[in-house]
C-alpha cells in the first residue's frame, strides 16, 4: 500500500537501487504463498478451480486496459486480493502437462524476465528494428524466449538440484557437500 500510495504503482523492487522496496513485496507473497499452502493442506480449502478458468482469470488481471490512479488501485488489488484467490482456488485442480509446463518453468520466468529483456532490449537497439519497435510480436517473442530458456534451467539444473538436495534431506545426510564443510571451518 505504502509503495503505490508513494510511487503511484507497484512496479519497484528489481533494481539494486530499488532493492528495500522489493523486499517487502516478496516477503509478503512467499509468506502469503505459505499460508495459503498451509490452509489446502489442513484442507481448508476444498474448492478446486478448473485450469482454463484460472488461466482466463489471470490473463484478465494481468490485460485489464487501465491507466494511471486506476492501474495502480488494480494493481494492488491484484497483488493483495485477486492472485491470491487464484492460486487459493486453483489448489485442488490436479496437474495436467500444460499446467505442469506452466509450473515448471514459472520460477525460472520469474528469474529471467527483468534480465533477458534488459538484454534484448540492449542487444537490439542499435539494430534497424528496437525490441519496442516490434510491438505485440516481439513481446510474444521476448516471452517465448524467456520461457523456453526457463525450461531449459529446470530441466538442466533446478529438477536435479532438487533430487539431490531432497534424497540428502531424507536420507538423514548433511545438505552441504564434503568439501564445502572443509572450506567452511
Amino acid at each position: 500500500v505504502t509503495l503505490t500510495l508513494h510511487r503511484g504503482n507497484i512496479d519497484a523492487g528489481a533494481a539494486i537501487r530499488e532493492v528495500w522496496w522489493g523486499a517487502p513485496r516478496v516477503a509478503f507473497a512467499f509468506f502469503l504463498g505459505v499460508v495459503i499452502h498451509r490452509l489446502w493442506a489442513e484442507g481448508r480449502l476444498k474448492l478446486a478451480m478448473p485450469f482454463w478458468l484460472s488461466a482466463a482469470l489471470l490473463l484478465i488481471v494481468f490485460a485489464a486496459p487501465l491507466h494511471g490512479t486506476a492501474r495502480a488501485v488494480w494493481d494492488l488489488l491484484a497483488a493483495i486480493v485477486f492472485l491470491p484467490g487464484i492460486v487459493a482456488l486453483s489448489l485442488g485442480q490436479g496437474e495436467g502437462p500444460v499446467a505442469s509446463r506452466l509450473g515448471a518453468a514459472s520460477y525460472g520466468v520469474y528469474v529471467l524476465q527483468a534480465p533477458t529483456i534488459v538484454l534484448v532490449i540492449k542487444a537490439t537497439s542499435h539494430t534497424p528494428f528496437p525490441l519496442w519497435s516490434l510491438g505485440v510480436p516481439g513481446t510474444f517473442a521476448v516471452a517465448a524466449l524467456v520461457f523456453a530458456f526457463a525450461l531449459w534451467m529446470d530441466r538442466a539444473y533446478d529438477a536435479p538440484v532438487r533430487r539431490w538436495l531432497s534424497a540428502r534431506v531424507m536420507a538423514g545426510a548433511p545438505v552441504v557437500p564434503a568439501n564445502t564443510q572443509r572450506i567452511a571451518s
